[in-house]
């Protein structure tokens, strides 16, 4: 392998392969742990009685779709509209129709809602914690916005890896976040690539690379390209 990528969430199917296509190594160390909010979920919890009413739903994470899908509960989404970031998050509703934004952060999605015509009572079904900028861009233009929160994002103390690591990818704030409370931007004196400018953001003021997508292989090409490395 021509480098070691330390990739700071857990695996996910198809990956290491596509690691191995690439030419990288890739080691796994989650920073975080993601558990269903309250341990459970339930269609008539009392902070969702607003969902039959709600026509236009949002997901910013596709963590917030396995959370429904873990729980049997995506038939909510039907005869709504699903508005969601990002091609992980597409691609984790498979055949329940939504739109997609073209940018890559909540404002972007917000922004593209606006101009789709969305006004009103918009539902927001995500983690916690997560981003402000989805709910304020909206508001600011005059629709309501509730929130279902349906897992929460716990920081995991974990311990560097013994190899020797060429890089560090991260997908979202709150793992950039947990990488700095651990020290390991002392430590780790590497190339940083990030998904996305919001999570890149939280690693100011340390430089970091923007994926060219916002996409697990655009992470690990733009990565490649960084360091170089030749099949």
């Amino acid at each position: 392998m021509g480098a070691t990528i330390l990739i700071t969430r857990e695996v996910r199917s198809g990956e290491r392969e596509l690691g191995e296509e690439l030419g990288l190594r890739l080691v796994y160390v989650p920073l975080l742990r993601k558990t269903v909010n309250g341990g459970r979920l339930t269609s008539d919890s009392p902070t969702t009685n607003h969902k039959p009413q709600t026509t236009n739903i949002v997901f910013t994470s596709r963590n917030a779709v396995e959370a429904l899908r873990s729980a049997n509960l995506l038939h909510l989404l039907e005869h709504r509209t699903i508005w969601c970031v990002g091609p992980s998050t597409a691609s984790a509703l498979g055949d329940i129709p939504h739109h997609i934004s073209p940018g890559t952060t909540g404002e972007d999605l917000a922004m593209f809602m606006l101009a789709s015509g969305v006004t009103g009572e918009v539902l927001h079904i995500c983690g916690n914690p997560h981003r402000p900028e989805l709910r304020a861009t909206l508001e600011r233009a005059g629709c309501e916005v509730k929130e279902w929160i349906v897992y929460q994002t716990i920081p995991i103390n974990a311990e560097l890896p013994k190899e020797t690591i060429d890089a560090v990818a991260f997908f979202s704030p709150a793992a950039v976040k947990q990488f700095k409370s651990l020290g390991w931007d002392k430590h780790v004196q590497v190339p940083y690539i990030a998904i996305g400018p919001t999570t890149s953001s939280e690693l100011s003021p340390s430089s970091c690379a923007v994926s060219d997508s916002a996409t697990f292989r655009g992470v690990l090409e733009t990565t490649r390209k960084i360091l170089n490395v030749q099949l």
